[in-house]
């Protein structure tokens, strides 16, 4: 014999999905506020100074570098056809690795292994 469901029921139990819901993300917004409350403002600012000058010598490094021994045309994007695919070096686990992006549009290319070669 089958039971029967009456719409109370299932009310109910949506009733219960919503509460179970909700008491997870206020656990989630309880923790994300504990993380935020441990973060140290003067630390996130000289993390923030870091990071703006490692943009500027990249942007500097790439400006160099395209007016230096290549011809822009050979980074043409592919994409748009209208960008430059610039060359942006990254420290990952311990190791440089490159990948190019474009100026004109999100095109870019995957992360590869660094070496004194890439030009």
């Amino acid at each position: 014999m089958t039971k029967r469901i009456h719409s109370n029921d299932k009310e109910y139990s949506e009733l219960q999905k919503v509460r179970h819901e909700n008491k997870h993300l206020k656990r989630a917004l309880k923790r994300a506020r504990k993380q935020l409350d441990r973060i140290d403002m003067s630390q996130y600012y000289e993390l923030r100074k870091k990071y703006k000058d490692n943009n500027k010598a990249v942007k500097e490094a790439d400006s160099s570098y395209i007016d230096g021994t290549r011809p822009k045309e050979d980074w043409t994007c592919y994409a748009c056809k209208k960008g430059t695919l610039r060359l942006i070096i990254l420290n990952k686990a311990g190791e440089d690795v490159y990948l190019r992006k474009c100026d004109n549009c999100n095109k870019r290319t995957k992360l590869q292994k660094y070496t004194q070669g890439v030009t």
